[in-house]
C-alpha cells in the first residue's frame, strides 16, 4: 500500500502523531494514540485530537466517490475521536511510518470525509 501523508497534529511539537494519510486504495490511514477499546479480531482503535481533521484539506481524495461504507467513529467529551477500523499491517505502509510504542494505525473508508467534514470545511472555503 503505498500513502501519502496529509498532516500531523497542528498542536503536535516534536513527532508525526497522531496523523492523516490518503492511501491508493481509497481510504485513509489514521495513526493515533492506541485505547482499551474492545474491537473485532483484525481491528483496532485509536484517538485523535478533532483538530487532526483539518489535514483532510489536503487529501487528493476529497472529490472521489464515496464506496457506501460506513466509518466507526465517535466524538468524546475530551474534544477527540475514537476511531475504530482494520489494524494496519501491510509493511509498505508502515515502513514509511514513524509509530511510537503507545500509538496505533488504522484503516478507515473515504466515509471518514464526511463524518468529519465540519472540522475541514471551513479550510477549504478560505
Amino acid at each position: 500500500m503505498r500513502i501519502t501523508f496529509l498532516g500531523k497534529d497542528p498542536d503536535s511539537d516534536k513527532d508525526d502523531c497522531p496523523s492523516l494519510y490518503d492511501t491508493d486504495r481509497n481510504t485513509y490511514l489514521v495513526q493515533g494514540w492506541r485505547t482499551e477499546t474492545v474491537v473485532e479480531p483484525g481491528q483496532t482503535c485509536v484517538e485523535v485530537p478533532r483538530r487532526l481533521m483539518v489535514r483532510m484539506v489536503n487529501s487528493s481524495q476529497l472529490e472521489a466517490p464515496d464506496d457506501e461504507r460506513p466509518v466507526e467513529i465517535t466524538l468524546t467529551d475530551r474534544d477527540t475521536y475514537l476511531i475504530r477500523g482494520k489494524a494496519v499491517v501491510d509493511a509498505e505502509a508502515l515502513a514509511a511510518m514513524s509509530i511510537p510504542a503507545h500509538e496505533d494505525v488504522v484503516e478507515v473508508p473515504l466515509a471518514l470525509r464526511s463524518a468529519v467534514r465540519k472540522e475541514y470545511a471551513g479550510v477549504l472555503e478560505s
